[in-house]
This record gives C-alpha cells, structure tokens and sequence, in this order.
C-alpha cells in the first residue's frame, strides 16, 4: 500500500507541473467595442472600423477580434493604425508564455514589416521589448528583439531572429515563450510554435545590458502595416509554462490539430506588370503643372517651374492578385541609369517619393517611372517591355520646350477668266472686237464714247 501511495503522488506532481497556470483566456466575445475598451487600453477610442470585435469568424464561442490593416503608414491614403493593450494579472515576470489564434484572410505582409502582438517590458517601453512580427512582404512568424542598448558584435539595438510561415485562410495556433536575459549576458530565450510545431528555439538572445532588468506588464495587439484582415481568438497569457492549442492540454503537449492540406503548387509562371502606371508631381506650390503622361501621349500645355524639392506620387488603379508584388524603378533627366525604389504589395495602389537636390536646369527636366510582377521570387515582364507600352511614363518637373504650331497652307487664289474681246487705240480712236475663237457676233448699244458692246455667241 505504501508503494501505491508513493506513485500516485508522483503521478499528481507530474501532472500539474505540466500545466499552466493562466493569468488571462481572453475570447473577445464583447457586445461592443467600448465593451472591449474597457477592458484593453486603445490608442483609437470610438474607431470601429480598424481593432474590433466581430462575429464575422471565430476560432470559439461567437466572436473574434477583427483587424483591418489599410497600407502603409504616411503613404497610402485613408491610411489607419491601431493598437490595444491589456495588463497581466499577476505582478509583473521576466518569463511570458502567449497562446492565440489568427485567422489571416488572403493577408498582404507588408513589404518592411506587418505588426502582430508587442511583448512590451515596464516603464514606457524604454528598456527590452519584443515584437512578434511578419516581416519583408512574406507571412513568417518572426520576432524583433528591441533593446535600448547595442551589445558587442551585434552592433544594432534590435536583432531579427526569422521563423516559419504561418499559413493562410485557416485558423491557426500560434505560440510563443519569451524570457529576459541575465542583464549584460547572452542567455535570453525565445521560442515560438506553429500548431504545435517548434520554429524558433534560440537561448543565446542579448537583451538588457548591465544595470537594467526589465519585466512584462502587457500583451499588445498591433493594426500597422499591411493590406488585408487578420481575426485574432483565444489570446491566453502565462508565467511559468506553454498553454497548449488545445483547451486542457498540459504545457502544450496534448494532441496538435491536424496538420493543414498541403498548399497548391506554386504558380511558376512570369507575373504581369500593371496594365496602367502613372506618375504625378506632388508638391502643389508649382506656376503651372505641365501634362503628366508622355506615356499616353497626352499634350503638354504649359510649362512647370520647379519645387525646392521634388517628390513624385506614383499610382496603379488595378491591384493584380494577393500573391504578386510591384517591383519599382526610377530615372530623371540628372540620373545615370535606373534607380531601384523595391518591392511594393501589388494592392498598395500607390507611393510617393522624393528627389531632393535635383539640379535646377533650363532645359527639360523629367521622371521616369518603371514596374514589373513578381511572384513566388519570379520577375515578368518590365513595364516599358511589353508590347505597345511605351519606354517610360515621363513626368515633366520643369521648362519644357514647346515646339510652335505650323505655319499655315497658303490660300490659293484663282486664275481671272481670259478677256472675251480685245481694245485697240488709234488716235482717239478705239476699236473693241470680240474674240471670234468663242463670239460669232456682238451686239453695240449707245454710240460714241458711251457705248456697250456685248459679245455673243
């Protein structure tokens, strides 16, 4: 019996060693958005239409935290961010387990980086934070490692440790362990998990250096960057293990879901360019603002003086499929060649950028804008390549030189009919006869000096 009585108290402390112990299961099944205010800190108080919850899908219950990301930030118009911080309810930690579900709806990652979730550390972020992030327009489950410091060799303050892909139109368990290095030391740890399935595993992970010491306080959901919807569900904080996917499982190891059917091959065929591109100057402190597609032959009318600065907005009104990127380049009147502007998401639909300290010229000055399609790393045809486009769309940025007009065709004048008679003089006398080629007789009325003579066939 004493032996019995020994194993299962060996059983039960395996057991509950293995589970977490949660400090929050948040479902986000709110009635309102000021519902859900009140319980997470908003940067966009009274904004419903960019950080919400929505019962358009849900991984359980009836609701979701719905995300809809608008471009980028200070370039695409109608641009919106958001964020929402909720506190940990224990004291703060120096370990954070996280479990949460995204739904990421035909999602765009933005070609720099797509905010997902901030571990943020005390005191006004100023010390290390961690941001779980999608980064250079592919869905990898990445984190930012930000610090206030640049350690030795490292020589940057944030350090990019790049994970696996989270896959797309599925609900999907993402989760991840973060623990704050001994302060001055490279023995940080930060893991993540994808259903289940370990990506990042580093234990050698500079963050503080020597005389800070920084803690978790809060989770942050992030609306910056990126084009497209992102639902998140079931976001669950822990301090001392990994929550699981699955409701009950202990620190994570109960069975994962069942792995996603395997995606369609990948589309190898060379993508499109747009089938419209534009370019337009987007300083308004111009005299007159010439005619801006050269590529579409419309007429020059005027001509432009120069910004102190020029900048140009370049647009396409037809975002091709979710899965194809815009490569940019650029030359002007002063470049040598073309200058690469990089990948932009092909439903950005626009971008500006500038060109200080072009050289004021008197003779013309002019952008050129060129893009081609990018897929799956394969390049298609440039812009200007394809057939019945034309080499560049040329933007006028200065005096220009209009050609004059035509000189007008000479109006032809038409030749006087010949004379019907001829008049000859003798003295004072004259003669009138008509001529017989065309006249057989002519008819006189009046007689001396006042006399008509008609000649008649």
């Amino acid at each position: 019996m004493k032996q019995l009585g020994i194993c299962a108290v060996l059983l039960w402390a395996l057991t509950s060693v293995a589970h977490a112990t949660v400090d929050w299961d948040e479902g986000f099944e709110y009635a309102s958005n000021a519902a859900m205010d009140a319980v997470w800190q908003t940067s966009c108080p009274g904004q419903d239409d960019i950080l919400f919850p929505s019962t358009d899908r849900f991984h359980s219950g009836s609701r979701s935290a719905k995300l809809i990301f608008r471009g980028h930030q200070g370039v695409t118009p109608g641009y919106k961010s958001c964020f929402k911080d909720r506190n940990l309810n224990a004291p703060t930690t120096g370990t954070l387990y996280t479990r949460f579900w995204i739904y990421m709806e035909n999602f765009t990652v933005d070609s720099t980086t797509t905010k997902l979730t901030l571990h943020p550390a005390y005191n006004s972020d100023a010390y290390t934070s961690m941001w779980w992030v999608m980064m250079w327009g592919s869905p990898n489950f990445s984190v930012g490692v930000q610090k206030s410091w640049s350690p030795p060799v490292l020589n940057d303050l944030t350090e990019n440790i790049y994970g696996q892909t989270i896959p797309q139109n599925q609900w999907v368990c993402l989760e991840t362990r973060l623990t704050y290095a001994t302060p001055g030391q490279q023995n940080g740890i930060v893991q993540n998990w994808i259903n289940g399935v370990q990506g990042i595993n580093r234990t050698n992970v500079w963050m503080d250096q020597t005389g800070q010491q920084s803690v978790f306080r809060a989770v942050r959901m992030y609306t910056q960057d990126g084009v497209g919807t992102i639902y998140y569900d079931d976001y669950a904080v822990s301090r001392d293990a990994r929550i699981g996917c699955n409701p009950g499982s202990p620190g994570g190891g109960g069975s994962p879901p069942p792995p996603p059917p395997p995606p369609p091959p990948a589309d190898t065929s060379p993508p499109n360019a747009p089938s419209n591109l534009f370019v337009t100057e987007l300083w308004d402190d111009l005299k007159a603002l010439a005619a801006t597609l050269w590529a579409w032959l419309e007429p020059v009318t005027a001509s432009a003086e120069t910004a102190a600065s020029d900048a140009v907005m370049i647009t396409w009104p037809d975002p091709n499929e979710a899965a194809i990127q815009y490569r940019f380049r650029l030359s002007h009147f002063a470049s040598n060649g073309w200058i690469d502007l990089g990948l932009k998401p092909s439903a950005l639909g626009s971008f500006s950028y500038s060109l200080p300290g072009l050289p004021q010229t008197a003779g013309d000055r002019y952008v050129c804008i060129d893009a081609q399609g990018v897929r799956n790393g394969i390049s298609g045809k440039w812009f200007s390549e394809v057939n019945g486009s034309p080499a560049c769309n040329q933007l006028a940025m200065g005096p220009i030189v209009i050609a004059p007009p035509p000189a007008p065709e000479p109006i032809p004048v038409p030749a006087l009919p010949a004379s019907p008679a001829t008049v000859s003089m003798r003295g004072d006398s004259v003669t009138i006869q008509c001529d017989p080629s065309r006249f057989t007789r002519a008819k006189t009325i009046g007689t001396g000096t006042k006399r008509v003579i008609t000649c008649l066939k």
